[in-house]
């Protein structure tokens, strides 16, 4: 999975990113997590064996203080050690890592090249599920639709996505407004960010996190006609307007 998500950078399937964020901690012993060798460099093979081993249970640690140092200087790049940086910080499950995964994403730093953003897209999707605290989701929600929102828009919708899998409805309007970017609809909601040429990814993961917020399949596809993608949104327009009761 995660040699994919190395490939394909933000083009690749949204769910890569995401599933290895979806677990949540669990009450097991803190101990300290150090580095292991090779994880900057080495194979990707290699690392995504290591990484599967360093903390399977995605239990909650602490990062030994030099790690956290040097995967936080890491992260401040664009290229693949930042992701493995990314992926590391947020398999530890510590807090200390949480705030700096935030903290890089709240940099709202915009790189020259397409796949420029995939340690910070990763970044924002661990935060969907960890750690607890409103704290880190009125945070993402102001990286998505506050005053000032990330530049990036994939990072945007992902930290959106994140936000919205810790409850915060009030991004809803925005993800729908992805999904109608590129379509007649958008007339009516037009998009307030940069125009892109590709949206396909970014649509994707909006879909992907309407439905899941509201536990129904995820029908939408970027790719398909303009009747299908408005029927689609008007589907999960009517779902978000029925009383909560799932």
């Amino acid at each position: 999975m995660l040699t994919l998500c190395f490939c394909s950078g933000c083009a690749g399937s949204p769910e890569l990113v995401i599933d290895m964020a979806s677990h949540p901690p669990t009450d097991e012993p803190w101990t300290s997590l150090t580095l292991f060798d090779g994880w900057r460099e080495g194979p990707r093979m290699s690392f995504e064996r290591d990484l599967s081993e360093w903390n399977p249970t995605l239990a909650a640690h602490r990062l030994d203080p030099d790690a956290l140092q040097i995967l936080t200087e890491a992260l401040g790049g664009l290229d693949e050690p930042a992701m493995r940086a990314a992926l590391l910080l947020g398999h530890s499950r510590a807090l200390s890592a949480a705030q700096a995964l935030l903290a890089r994403l709240e940099a709202r730093v915009e790189g020259p090249e397409r796949d420029s953003d995939s340690a910070d897209v990763v970044a924002a999707a661990t935060l969907a599920a960890w750690p607890a605290g409103t704290r880190f989701g009125a945070r993402l929600v102001e990286l998505s639709t506050g005053e000032k929102p990330h530049p990036d828009l994939e990072v945007r919708v992902e930290c959106a996505s994140s936000a919205l899998a810790r409850g915060h409805t009030e991004v809803v309007p925005f993800l729908l407004r992805v999904l109608r970017a590129s379509t007649p609809a958008q007339r009516e909601d037009p998009p307030d960010w940069t125009p892109k040429p590709t949206m396909a990814w970014s649509k994707s993961r909006a879909a992907t996190a309407l439905s899941w917020h509201l536990g129904v399949s995820v029908n939408f596809r970027a790719d398909s006609s303009y009747e299908d993608q408005l029927s689609e949104i008007a589907r999960l327009v009517a779902l978000l307007a029925e009383p909560v009761d799932r």
